[in-house]
């Protein structure tokens, strides 16, 4: 099958998705294509279109310190979390947010304070590191970790060793159902996420070690 066949076959399997997710499987997809997967700003761009093609406006909510890949269409916000400075986001009404980088619990506070009643539904992305055990399958009922601080909403950082991470990630999903209300709160728990842009190189150190 050609390049232009298989990307036309992607493109009406997304379809049949909810539209964020197909655009997700659009992004992989396109990174998974030779020579493709090379040309990051025209498979980002495409997205985008897709999205609005659709019915849906994208807004991007960050310190705009970072060069971004995004076409002009995409709407962007600068802030900062860390200061508190929301400013940007006040007023405004959107039909779903995916919070994806937090992990201090008082991010997800100011978020809600300015956010709570504007957003139809709010996407937490937290982690399995918020799991008590890991020596079996764990499911939505399974423990979390607790945080053993004096005040969560304190904290700035994961501590030196990130020995906070899995409990202040936990604190954030309390404080996100709090803000959001159950209804409205989805959250989701992945393992290592790896791929295109990823420059930790967390994953592919193991594979190339092995």
């Amino acid at each position: 099958m050609d390049r232009l066949t298989q990307w036309k076959r992607i493109l009406r399997g997304a379809d049949d998705l909810p539209a964020t997710l197909g655009a997700a499987l659009l992004w992989e997809e396109w990174e998974s294509l030779e020579p493709m997967q090379r040309q990051h700003w025209l498979g980002s761009q495409l997205v985008s279109a897709y999205l609005r093609a659709r019915g849906h406006q994208i807004t991007l909510f960050n310190r705009g310190k970072s060069p971004h890949a995004w076409p002009g269409e995409v709407e962007e916000l600068l802030g900062d979390r860390d200061t508190g400075d929301l400013k940007a986001l006040e007023g405004r009404q959107w039909d779903a947010c995916i919070d994806n980088p937090t992990t201090l619990p008082f991010w997800v506070r100011d978020a809600g304070r300015v956010l709570a009643g504007h957003v139809g539904q709010y996407l937490f992305v937290s982690t399995v590191s918020v799991y008590a055990a890991a020596d079996k399958p764990a499911d939505e009922t399974a423990p979390v970790l607790a945080y053993s601080g004096a005040d969560p909403m304190a904290e700035k950082s994961q501590g030196p060793h990130r020995e906070l991470y899995g409990p202040l990630k936990a604190v954030s999903e309390q404080e996100a159902r709090r803000q959001f209300g159950e209804a409205r709160t989805t959250i989701v728990r992945p393992g290592l996420i790896a791929g295109p842009r990823d420059e930790t190189d967390r994953f592919t150190y193991w594979p190339v070690r092995l």
